[in-house]
């Protein structure tokens, strides 16, 4: 299955924030699918001259909903 990502073209902060909540939706609705959830969630970004950056937040109870 491909890993989520954000089109290479994105510049626009307004753009890449609508784009990351349909690829959360899609998560979501993959974990209600298998009835599981998670603590920890990972964000990696990866630059056009291939440097990335990776940042986690754990939290003390299984994340099950979008919103923060």
């Amino acid at each position: 299955m491909p890993k989520p990502h954000l089109p290479s073209y994105l510049s626009d902060r307004a753009q890449m924030l609508l784009e990351l909540e349909q690829i959360a939706q899609t998560v979501k609705l993959r974990l209600d699918q298998h009835q599981t959830s998670g603590r920890t969630l990972t964000l990696k970004i990866k630059f056009s001259d291939y440097q990335q950056i990776t940042r986690s937040k754990t939290v003390l109870t299984p994340i099950r909903e979008l919103s923060a």
